[in-house]
């Protein structure tokens, strides 16, 4: 069987290990939820740190997950934080969730501010590939609430040479 790719696109079947290793690959496929396949993916990204945290606000972790707007957030902590905590505490060691909360301006009732999601940095580094732009970056600025990439390029999946349909 012979497979034709348009060169722009080849990459995307060549390069494939340039951001998962197999390990990460088999430890992405066998997780049963699809939330928590993307908070995985999100945790990964910070492993390398010597505290490894991610720090998202409650609007963006509906945002980043997609959770529709008829959830609440007891509906969240009841269904989709369960499943999100049991499949990704196999890999990732005393992974824990914290919410934490906003003061009002003024008068009236704390409200949820976001999550905090904490795990031992794993010991045995080896069967992780690192790479050189996770080297590169500064992961803690990425953790800032307020984050904005440097680049364009840095937020967008496919290069804008690539044409997507001729």
């Amino acid at each position: 069987m012979e497979i034709a790719v348009d060169e722009h696109l080849a990459y995307l079947l060549n390069d494939f290990e340039k951001n998962y290793t197999s390990m990460e690959l088999f430890e992405h496929a066998s997780m049963s939820s699809t939330y928590a396949k993307v908070v995985y993916k999100k945790l990964r990204q910070f492993r390398n740190q010597q505290n490894p945290f991610w720090k998202v606000s409650y609007q963006e972790f509906r945002d980043y997950l997609n959770i529709p707007n008829s959830y609440a957030s007891n509906n969240i902590d009841q269904s989709i934080m369960p499943q999100i905590m049991k499949d990704n505490s196999r890999y990732f060691n005393n992974l824990k969730v914290e919410k934490y909360y906003e003061k009002p301006k003024g008068r009236g009732r704390t409200r949820l501010g976001g999550y905090m999601f904490t795990y031992d940095k794993p010991k045995d580094m080896s069967k992780y590939k690192i790479l050189d732009i996770d080297k590169e970056k500064n992961l803690e600025e990425e953790q800032c609430l307020d984050y904005k990439p440097e680049s364009k390029t840095e937020m967008d999946m496919f290069p804008e040479n690539v044409p997507f349909f001729d």
